[in-house]
């Protein structure tokens, strides 16, 4: 094999490269071709930082979960999310906490907006004077304020290619991932 010029790219390629065994090409990926083919077929040291994905249905948008650093405040607020999902019609992410949570968030293209539960002043046995209590679940909350996230939700806020990631995101941020949900399903 001949010998050109090479740039060494991590251990594997050094010692390749050393040993007189390959060629480097490429920006994005290396391939180094080894001379000894039934050890190493060939090793592929990839980019310090992964070009974005962008899905194909998505009209070449990259996804706000790497595009948008409003996207990522929601990893904040763990004193009001511990849950996340898309809503399926209009389809935008959603986040939440507990089964009676005091606000719902969701994502209508560049920011969360906070959609407050429905509160009630209610009588506490034992207790002199009402204390508010909430009184809508994740989905009566989304349901009652439908019409203006249809109304302020941008065309580009969500895609379904987007979806997977989301679902891998709510993991690493230990969230709880509940799905593609409907604001009529009660739970």
């Amino acid at each position: 094999m001949k010998k050109d010029k090479h740039l060494f790219l991590g251990v594997g390629a050094a010692f390749l490269m050393a040993a007189g065994c390959g060629t480097i090409a490429g920006a994005q990926q290396v391939f180094v071709a080894p001379c000894i083919p039934q050890a190493y077929p060939y090793v592929v040291v990839q980019p310090a930082v992964a070009p974005l994905q962008i899905p194909a249905n998505s009209g070449g948008i990259a996804s706000p979960i790497d595009s948008t650093k409003n996207f990522g405040e929601v990893t904040k607020w763990k004193k009001t999310v511990d849950r996340i999902a898309v809503l399926s019609d209009p389809y935008v992410p959603v986040a939440w906490k507990g089964d009676k949570p005091k606000v719902v968030y969701v994502w209508l293209g560049k920011a969360w907006y906070e959609l407050p539960a429905n509160v009630e002043m209610v009588k506490v046995k034992g207790k002199k004077r009402r204390v508010p209590m909430v009184t809508d679940t994740a989905p009566q909350t989304l349901r009652r304020h439908l019409p203006s996230i249809v109304a302020k939700r941008t065309p580009d806020a969500w895609f379904s290619d987007w979806t997977p990631q989301l679902e891998q995101k709510a993991m690493e941020w230990k969230f709880q991932w509940m799905g593609v949900v409907a604001p009529i399903n009660v739970w």
